[in-house]
């Protein structure tokens, strides 16, 4: 017993010869029950992850649809045309462009659908034929689509939305997208896009979830509609078949019984906010258990003549097998013992030669970070060495301020004395590099330092209004991130307005955000360069928006991400009485986040 127990190459040739030798004589008997039972299963668990992955594709085309319309429906320039009805030529122009880019957004849009509630015209977007018109048609969907939200129209034959295009399109088998268009952020209905979309579309993405010659296949919504079939002729009916019923919860599998019908359907659920669905395949007993009956024979035919095969095949094995893993013992003690520098004599393409293979990058990988973490030592001395250096002349700057400052008051006049006060405050506040964050409160009267001197520079023409909530003076905020968004109005805003200046900032609390906005009414953002830096948020770039400047809005957004997560936000908006509003979304989970 000790000889089996102190090897695992002898353990593995016992347990071989146990397992194969023996069972071998009886495993054909009851492989056939054993094999039914596990080829539903597996049938079941790969057409559940066929399933699923039909659904996450589809799920994904609807929603990149879904999300093109609710980007045009909630588009401030459309919103405009379509609020006051404009009909100029540049205004149907920009109609025309935005739904294009929803026609575009994804293969298999057929057309695009706009009306328009105020002027009662709709639009009508046919591959790149563009057609208007009075509006004379309204799907009906019953309440289906709460405020701000959308619905689908079940498969149904494409029609032309009572439009006359000039070239009237063969009808063919689409679904419908409907999203109405409101004037935010009221509940009043402006218009409503509508998207077909081509059924050749679902087609392309459930062809290889089924074999038509031995499955069937079916899309259904809430209501039993059929949306797509693997049967062309039910697609566009109703399906009130019995066990129709039996599909229950969003996952899963049951077991048909039908004079018509033997055999499991599966399915899943897709649901999302504007439908629905219900991925359905059936497949029957005479296809999912062919293999099993196949294989049976087979086994008796092969288990004979691989059986002494068997015996001799183990004993190699199991020699193969154990003694490179005793090669890694002797490596690994060797390791153990100090020895980064030993050697390994496996040559092996198997798993084992990759977990060698792996043992051996990682102890490379282990000398590599030694000796990195030994030169980052030393750089982080030096670059220590350098910023001390670097502060002698801003130190040697600010100590002058200090001394003229004492000479203002000693000469009577105080208001020098403030200005060279605040200058000098301001930059002790950028000369600290030991904080990277710090509390709101500081990084307000950082931006008041600013302030005072842009006040001595425009006298009685520059207002500013400051409302700090208290609850928000403790939390901690990285370094410098007002004073650039303040800047930019002194830069872009100010010179160009001829009305008395007015910043105000105001921060407050809510819920898991610290809010900070800063307005000004200057000339704000042109509407195109405005797009254009939204974009640049969106895609997260390093360019930064104030270009004469060393730090921009990017860079502060940046900077926020950095210390604060994604979910950290700048938004700009233009004041409809002119001007700009900054809003900074600051997560409050990561405030007492230890400086960096």
């Amino acid at each position: 017993m000790r000889f089996i127990q102190s090897s695992i190459r002898n353990k593995l040739i016992l347990l071989l010869l146990v397992t194969v030798v023996l069972p071998g004589v009886t495993a054909n008997i009851i492989t056939y029950f054993y094999t039914k039972a596990s080829l539903k299963d597996q049938a079941i668990d790969v057409n559940l992850k066929l399933i699923s992955e039909g659904k996450e594709n589809l799920s994904n085309y609807l929603q990149t649809i879904h999300h093109y319309m609710f980007a045009l429906s909630t588009n401030d320039t459309l919103e405009g045309i379509l609020s006051r009805g404009w009909t100029d030529y540049q205004s149907e122009s920009y109609i025309m462009s935005a739904m294009q880019i929803v026609s575009r957004a994804e293969g298999g849009v057929r057309q695009v659908f706009l009306s328009v509630d105020k002027t009662n015209r709709s639009y009508l977007l046919y591959q790149d034929s563009f057609t208007k018109g009075s509006t004379n048609y309204q799907p009906i969907l019953d309440g289906l689509i709460k405020p701000y939200g959308a619905a689908v129209e079940s498969t149904h034959r494409s029609h032309e939305y009572g439009m006359k295009p000039p070239d009237l399109p063969k009808s063919e088998w689409v679904f419908t997208i409907h999203r109405p268009i409101y004037a935010v952020p009221s509940t009043n209905q402006i218009g409503m896009i509508s998207v077909d979309i081509k059924l050749d579309v679902i087609k392309k993405l459930v062809t290889r979830l089924f074999d038509s010659e031995k499955e069937e296949f079916y899309i259904l919504d809430n209501k039993g509609a059929v949306i797509y079939s693997s049967d062309e002729s039910k697609i566009g009916d109703t399906l009130n078949e019995p066990w129709v019923d039996k599909i229950v919860g969003s996952l899963g599998s049951v077991d048909l019984r039908t004079p018509e019908f033997s055999g499991i359907a599966i399915y899943s659920k897709v649901e999302l906010p504007m439908l629905e669905w219900t991925i359905l395949k059936r497949v029957p007993n005479t296809s999912l258990y062919k293999s099993a009956r196949d294989l049976i024979l087979i086994n008796l035919a092969i288990g004979v003549l691989f059986l002494g095969m068997a015996i001799i095949a183990i004993v190699i094995v199991s020699y193969r097998f154990t003694k490179p893993i005793k090669e890694l013992i002797r490596w690994s003690s060797a390791i153990q013992s100090g020895n980064l520098e030993e050697t390994m004599n496996i040559n092996r393409t198997d798993e084992i030669g990759s977990l060698a293979r792996r043992f051996k990058d990682m102890i490379q990988t282990i000398n590599e970070l030694i000796l990195r973490e030994y030169k980052l030592n030393l750089a982080n001395k030096t670059n220590q060495l350098k910023i001390l250096q670097a502060q002698i002349n801003p130190h040697f700057i600010y100590n002058s301020l200090q001394s003229i400052g004492a000479l203002a008051l000693e000469y009577n006049t105080p208001k020098i004395y403030m200005l060279l006060m605040s200058m000098g405050q301001m930059m002790h506040y950028s000369m600290n590099a030991k904080e990277t964050n710090v509390m709101l409160s500081k990084e307000i009267e950082y931006v008041n330092y600013y302030l005072t001197l842009q006040k001595q520079r425009f006298e009685e023409e520059l207002l500013v209004d400051l409302n700090i909530t208290e609850d928000t003076k403790h939390i901690q905020v990285p370094k410098m991130i007002l004073q650039p968004i303040v800047e930019n109005y002194f830069k872009h805003g100010k010179h160009n307005s001829s009305r008395i200046g007015h910043i105000k900032i105001q921060t407050f609390s809510e819920k898991e955000f610290l809010t900070i906005i800063v307005e000004d009414n200057g000339i704000g953002i042109p509407e195109e360069r405005l797009l254009q830096i939204r974009n640049e948020f969106s895609r997260s770039k390093n360019h930064a928006f104030d270009h004469e400047g060393s730090i921009g809005l990017s860079n502060v957004l940046n900077r926020l991400r950095l210390y604060h997560g994604e979910g950290a936000n700048l938004e700009l908006i233009n004041r409809k009485d002119g001007g700009l509003r900054v809003i900074l979304k600051i997560p409050l989970i990561n405030e007492n986040r230890a400086e960096q």
